[in-house]
Formats: structure tokens, sequence, C-alpha cells
């Protein structure tokens, strides 16, 4: 583990995970960052395996909303950026796993916000 002074929880970090998050077109889009003071505490498969069950249940809900939206609840699209592919993070790769992906089936943006509703007056 590389610690960088700058960080606060680099000092008390002993475990990390990384769960990327795939779009329709199996490209990165989203990356789950997670670290804890346990030591190995995401070396047990069968919790990477939960966490990977959960960001499932996270990419179908999102998939959900895409096709169903909430009346009030909007996607807004974003610009495309430039990803960061100079690496440089605070945590260098220890133990990649061999598992299938978080993937998202429509992705649009991660821009919701509540739109403004509309009443109706009564006349």
């Amino acid at each position: 583990m590389r610690a960088d002074p700058s960080t606060s929880d680099a000092k008390t970090t002993r475990s990390w995970v990384a769960i990327p998050f795939l779009g329709p077109d199996s490209q990165v889009v989203l990356v789950l960052y997670a670290t804890c003071g346990t030591l190995n505490f995401f070396a047990d498969e069968a919790r990477i395996e939960q966490m990977v069950a959960m960001a499932n249940g996270f990419c179908r809900l999102h998939d959900f909303l895409q096709d169903s939206p909430f009346a009030n609840l909007r996607n807004f699209p974003l610009q495309k950026g430039e990803p960061n592919r100079s690496g440089g993070g605070l945590y260098d790769v220890q133990e990649p796993v061999e598992i299938e992906l978080p993937k998202f089936q429509s992705l649009t943006s991660f821009n919701y916000e509540a739109a403004a509703a509309t009443l109706s007056s009564p006349h």
C-alpha cells in the first residue's frame, strides 16, 4: 500500500477494494471504491461476491429508472469527459479477482435531479 500523507484515511486503511461498473458497451463507467481498517477484510471472496450482487442490484434499479422514470425525477445527460488513464491512484492492485462485473443495460448519465412539480389548479 502506498500511503499518501495528504489523505487522512491512508494511515488507517488496511484493506481496499475497487469494483468497476460496466456500461452497455462493456466500457467502465463507474468505479465503487471502499476502504476498511481491518487487514484483509476484502480478501474473502464471498464478501466480494455479496458486494457485486448489491452492485448488480444498483444496475437493475438504474436500468428500471431509465425505462420507467418517476414523475418528478429526471436523469439529465452529461457531456462526455476524458477518462484518467495516467493512473497514480492511492493504492496499487494487490489481488485481482475473476468475477463477472456489474453491468448497466441502459445508461445515459448519473445526473439525477428532482424536476419541478407541476400542479394543476382547480377551475
